[in-house]
């Protein structure tokens, strides 16, 4: 899945964030000259909520878009799109 849209110049990469870091801290040392997006979900499945408007302003100071999967979220936290200043987000209705 990630190489199916490589053909139009989209390439999607995974990287792993260690157990003692945060997101931000795992993103601040890939160089991202290039990424124009990144996602990610608001909420891990190991119940962890991220710091979602931390990760946002750090993508808007990069100058890069940023999208959340909002699906385990939406009806369990506080989810305001403008207050966290997320460029996008995601999520199922079925829940």
């Amino acid at each position: 899945m990630l190489g199916k849209f490589k053909h139009k110049g989209v390439i999607c990469e995974k990287f792993h964030v260690e157990s003692d870091s945060t997101l931000v801290e795992a993103l601040s040392k890939l160089d991202l000259t290039k990424v124009k997006l990144i996602s990610s979900s608001a909420v891990s499945f190991q119940t962890v909520v991220y710091m979602t408007s931390v990760i946002c302003g750090f993508c808007r100071s990069k100058k890069i878009l940023s999208c959340l999967d909002a699906i385990q979220a939406i009806g369990a936290i506080p989810f305001d799109v403008r207050e966290i200043g997320v460029d996008f987000a995601c999520s199922g209705a079925q829940k």
